[in-house]
């Protein structure tokens, strides 16, 4: 990620946080608080609604052959120390850089060496193999079996800091009592909270309720719901086959449907006048950035006010549709992370779904033709598939959920996020509301 932003953002945001995104003076405070750094490389940057942050690095460092992980949390100074003080008394040693959490020089950031995290307690057990399989040698799914860690292999798919932390595992399993020896691969999700446990009654409810081709098999939820345990659902990711040109919408569009049609008990999906609200919150810290911005974004929302639905169909809704939650394999498609599954308008899961299209980060011509036809394939056959399909309403959620992501350019701190999200807002704003 690079850091030259603009002179007006950096003035605007704290000196604190600014400091961080340059990656030598980085690298130069890792140095000082004792990590001997070769380089420091930014992966990720969350702005909190303060304007604090999280920023969360690889480090290349003297003595390790692989890059360590790592997140600073920027923060007044006498909330620092606080924090600080409190993640010394429990966190971690890394055996090569010392302590796992540290209140850094500058006084205003603390500095945590995976597998440390604030939120996320005791992901020490989860990260490291030998203690990860313990704890999945207590599911019910392996009872009378024996996960073999010198024969299974566990990688890491995504530290998102304070957040959650996945993990893919092929595990070796072996039935002691009669020598059998097995194998499953599965998937390892870690929250800072219980939503592991909802995750597998959503899953357990939807495959009795004939869903049980589209969704993993749960294999059971543990630590009081924090850690979550699915079957692999085998097959290649869609955006791999739509960039390919192999993607298969209509089967993407029939599991959908058939997802939408299906009646299990879940929590009701965020009302829309909490959206609104939430989205007029979320887009302050950018507005005091960049005033002008205001001048875009006030008729949007007022405009979402005025087109919001006065009724909304209630169904079972996927809630964080994307290409990257949805995998192909021989014509069938699995639908995976069900973190946000609700009851809802089925239209929220398709306006997101082509909200993620027009917000995507590409830059080649065909691959974004693809997609874009991808897209519309499963838009043209889901609507011949459902019944309660209605344009307008989609393109409410359409108009609503791009609004939402026309943010993240200035969340992830984009050197131009002022040109993109301006961009994005106008055509959000060219977007013509269907006729009721």
């Amino acid at each position: 990620m690079s850091s030259r932003l603009d002179d007006a953002t950096r003035a605007a945001l704290p000196p604190t946080v600014v400091a961080w995104l340059d990656p030598d003076v980085a690298r130069d405070r890792l140095v000082a608080a004792g990590i001997p750094a070769r380089q420091v490389r930014r992966t990720y940057v969350r702005l909190k609604p303060d304007l604090d942050a999280i920023l969360q690095f690889d480090l290349d460092v003297d003595g390790s052959a692989e890059p360590i992980a790592a997140y600073v949390l920027v923060l007044p100074v006498a909330r620092a120390a606080e924090v600080a003080t409190k993640m010394n008394s429990i966190a971690t040693p890394s055996p090569a850089l010392g302590p796992g959490a540290r209140l850094l020089a500058s006084g205003d950031a603390v500095l945590f060496l995976f597998p440390n995290d604030r939120q996320l307690r005791g992901l020490r057990f989860v990260a490291e193999p030998d203690k990860l399989k313990r704890l999945l040698g207590t599911l019910p799914a392996f009872a009378g079996l024996r996960v073999r860690a010198s024969h299974s292999t566990f990688t890491p798919v995504r530290w998102k800091p304070e957040r959650r932390f996945l993990l893919r595992a092929s595990l070796a399993l072996k039935d002691d009592a009669s020598g059998t020896k097995s194998g499953a691969d599965v998937f390892v999700r870690f929250f800072a909270d219980d939503r592991g446990a909802r995750i597998e009654r959503t899953a357990t409810m939807l495959r009795a309720a004939g869903l049980d081709d589209v969704v993993p098999e749960p294999l059971g939820a543990l630590d009081d719901g924090r850690l979550f345990v699915e079957r692999t659902w085998s097959g290649e990711r869609a955006q791999d086959a739509v960039l390919d040109g192999r993607g298969d919408p209509h089967a993407l569009a029939d599991a959908l449907a058939r997802v939408h049609a299906t009646t299990v008990d879940l929590p009701r999906a965020t009302a829309i006048v909490t959206h609104l609200a939430t989205l007029a919150e979320e887009w302050e810290p950018a507005l005091r950035i960049d005033a002008d911005l205001r001048g875009l974004v006030t008729p949007l929302l007022d405009r979402l006010r005025a087109d919001a639905p006065r009724s909304v169909l209630q169904a079972t809704v996927h809630g964080d549709l994307h290409l990257q939650q949805i995998l192909e394999r021989d014509g069938r498609v699995g639908l995976v992370d069900w973190e946000c599954a609700a009851r809802g308008d089925p239209l929220f899961d398709l306006g997101w779904f082509v909200a993620q299209r027009d917000a995507a980060p590409l830059r080649d011509q065909a691959a974004i033709d693809r997609i874009h036809h991808y897209v519309d394939a499963v838009v043209a056959t889901y609507r011949t598939r459902a019944s309660w399909f209605d344009a307008a309403r989609l393109a409410f959620w359409t108009k609503l959920c791009g609004t939402s992501l026309a943010l993240l350019p200035f969340r992830r701190l984009e050197p131009d996020w002022r040109a993109t999200v301006r961009a994005r807002l106008a055509a959000l704003a060219a977007l013509a509301a269907p006729k009721r």
